[in-house]
């Protein structure tokens, strides 16, 4: 031991020169965490990749929109024969898939690009609860939960903009852990990791909408933090990146689609007209219900049957009210960022109210699914451990504590060759790997062997009218075209005019709509139509539409 004379009370003090046991280097560490992950999350995407091109409308909207993108024929869904500008989806994920297109447009390349965006949001997620200050245990345990989680697998194996959303979200909430406040803003704004922050931030609100609900959040959190002139920045670069995106539609005189669907009581019934004011808390309560009800507990636990017909019974409410003051607990309970975190959840779930409550499904909730998953992992590791602590029962080992909660994947995998009897519902990655397998619905198979028709023996440079027109394209490669939500059938059939249309398409997908305007339109009209392809089972029909007087 060495001496070293303190300068201030000239008192000797010995000086530990020995070298501390030190552990692995945490840098190390995580690099062994990143590996896993990234192995189990290869294993699990794997075992749910669906080839197919799903049902859903919009993943073919956003092809096509990168393939105009791609092509430099501007922002136009490539099957409008008009090349209409487009304002309905915003251009984020279209650029991201136009660049991929660049290469390729293989629709499987694209979906693994939305695979690359959840290993990315994984990774992120991972660094980001660490920056909570939570143990490493909680977690890896969160992480690992939302690749067994079948709403957000299923949407990094389809070609949809949740996933980026998702990633860019986590990204931006990361940056901003990493902002050095105590920058004077002359030095803050030239920061690289603001820089980063606000471009993301903005790129978000360019993905999806509803990336103001992050906005909002940052918002929150940054005024209760008295970082005012931060906040001031944030916002104005906000907007700053958001108007050209805002301006190109006021130019063009594009009318924004969320605004009317927002206006409207049902945007698939444009005839109802729009909101009251009475009509905006009748919705607000019902997605209030739905939520609680229905889509917060599938979205964390999605072996949990859904049934939106069913009536709604006060012992419904019981499981979402119970996750919900346990994510609150876990806010609350959180070291650090709680208000970020609190603000963003709250910021989203304020526009989730106002949502349009037609708009049905766990997928808007899915930018929360990570925090969720993470509150609630984080509460019931608190709440077992003071339960321990209670009982006089303390253990170094109680930052494993967590990984308890990783038996819950057990039951979310079942082996499908066996018990052919089984709810698959209940085993949410088995119905992903079925999905993957199983062929197109009758229905779907009849739609897409009408557009193979197309493709085959019709004119290219035909517009044919049709429920689903991206999806139609994509099997056709015909201009494509959907019919007006009009009731009045006349003003039904001058629109063909208008428009040009040569074929109309009949089909049994499940839409409404096309029951309730074009088959009336086509039945009272029998003298402007001709049957050209009829498939049974169910009846789907290519007509010939002859316009007349």
């Amino acid at each position: 031991m060495s001496k070293s004379k303190n300068k201030n009370t000239g008192v000797t003090k010995k000086k530990d020169t020995s070298t501390k046991k030190k552990g692995i280097d945490p840098k190390i560490l995580n690099l062994g965490f990143y590996i896993l992950i990234t192995i189990i999350f290869i294993g699990v995407y794997k075992y749910s990749f669906d080839e197919k091109v799903s049902m859903n409308g919009d993943n073919a909207s956003y092809y096509l929109l990168g393939k105009s993108l791609s092509m430099g024929e501007g922002y136009n869904l490539y099957n409008d024969i008009y090349g209409k500008p487009h304002n309905h989806f915003p251009p984020g994920y279209p650029i991201l898939i136009a660049f991929v297109m660049l290469f390729t447009k293989n629709f499987i390349v694209i979906k693994l690009l939305n695979g690359l965006f959840m290993l990315g949001t994984l990774l992120l997620s991972f660094n980001l609860f660490l920056k909570f200050k939570v143990r490493w245990s909680v977690a890896l345990v969160s992480v690992i939960l939302m690749m067994f989680n079948y709403n957000l697998m299923k949407s990094s194996v389809t070609m949809m903009s949740e996933i980026p959303f998702l990633f860019f979200s986590i990204l931006s909430v990361f940056l901003l852990t990493r902002i050095d406040f105590s920058k004077p803003l002359t030095s803050l704004i030239k920061d690289k990791n603001f820089i980063l922050f606000t471009l993301c931030l903005s790129f978000t609100f360019h993905i999806r909408t509803v990336g103001v609900a992050l906005l909002a959040g940052v918002l929150f959190y940054l005024l209760m933090e008295r970082r005012w002139k931060v906040a001031l920045a944030s916002f104005g670069s906000f907007v700053l990146l958001a108007l050209p995106w805002i301006l190109r539609g006021k130019m063009l005189g594009l009318p924004s689609s969320y605004q009317g669907a927002l206006l409207k009581i049902n945007s698939y019934q444009p005839e109802l007209g729009n909101m009251g004011f009475s009509d905006l808390f009748i919705r607000i309560g019902k997605n209030l219900e739905r939520y609680i009800t229905k889509e917060i507990p599938t979205g964390i636990f999605p072996f949990l049957e859904v049934n939106y017909k069913e009536e709604v019974l006060l012992s419904h409410y019981l499981p979402g009210i119970a996750l919900i003051l346990i994510a609150l607990l876990g806010i609350y309970k959180l070291p650090k960022y709680r208000l970020l975190v609190f603000g963003y959840i709250g910021g989203t779930f304020c526009i989730l109210m106002v949502w349009p409550d037609v708009w049905r499904g766990v997928r808007f909730l899915l930018p929360l699914i990570p925090f969720l998953i993470f509150l609630i992992i984080y509460a019931l590791s608190w709440i077992l451990e003071k339960a321990l602590e209670l009982i006089n029962i303390k253990s170094r080992f109680v930052q494993f504590l967590p990984l308890f909660f990783l038996f819950s994947i057990l039951g979310y995998t079942r082996d499908y060759r066996f018990n052919k009897d089984t709810n698959w519902q209940n085993y949410p990655m088995t119905r992903l790997k079925l999905e993957s397998k199983m062929k197109y619905e009758a229905k779907w198979a009849n739609y897409y062997k009408i557009a193979e028709y197309v493709k085959e023996n019709l004119n290219s440079s035909d517009i044919i009218v049709c429920r689903k027109p991206q999806l139609f394209h994509i099997y056709s490669d015909a201009f494509t075209s959907m019919y007006p939500y009009e009731i009045d059938d006349k003003k039904m059939i001058q629109s063909f005019k208008d428009k040009n249309v040569k074929y109309v398409v009949i089909e049994q997908l499940g839409f409404s709509s096309t029951g309730r305007y074009l088959a009336p339109a086509v039945n009272k009209n029998p003298q402007h139509f001709r049957q050209i392809l009829h498939l049974k089972d169910p009846d789907t029909y290519l007509l010939q539409f002859i316009p007349g007087n």
